[in-house]
């Protein structure tokens, strides 16, 4: 079975004391272990950090990165993948590092992370840039 670590984040005090925002993305994550057969073997929450922060203001988006590249998880999964970084170089990074495990960010959402097939990558790209106007 698949190993997921799931990774939340909500960029302002408001959404981090409600719970809603993280809480929906827990949601959305469970749904999609279950309905994809993955395991979520970690979570990882950054409460209170822009999604344009670069990786190293990540603390919990590091430790996702290093459960897969530890061989703890197989993928970083994300609601949706604005939720994971609103900078384009920032979800590069991620990918590249992924990819040395033969892993990838997967998105509850789709977005164009169920696979690396040209079609596939130009949705990511159109998504990072839609998500980069919008924090704009």
């Amino acid at each position: 079975m698949p190993r997921l670590a799931v990774y939340f984040r909500v960029s302002t005090a408001h959404q981090t004391a409600s719970g809603l925002g993280l809480e929906a993305q827990q949601k959305a994550c469970e749904d999609f272990a279950r309905l994809t057969g993955m395991d979520i073997v970690s979570t990882h929450t950054d409460a209170g950090i822009s999604g344009a922060a670069p990786l190293a203001k990540r603390p919990a988006l590091s430790d996702a990165l290093n459960a897969v590249l530890s061989g703890e998880a197989d993928f970083i999964a994300v609601a949706r993948l604005d939720r994971l970084s609103r900078d384009p170089l920032c979800l590069l990074q991620v990918e590249r590092m992924l990819s040395k495990r033969n892993s990838r960010v997967l998105s509850a959402a789709g977005e164009g992370t169920s696979n690396d097939d040209p079609g596939s990558v130009l949705m990511r790209r159109i998504i990072s840039a839609v998500s980069e106007n919008e924090r704009a």
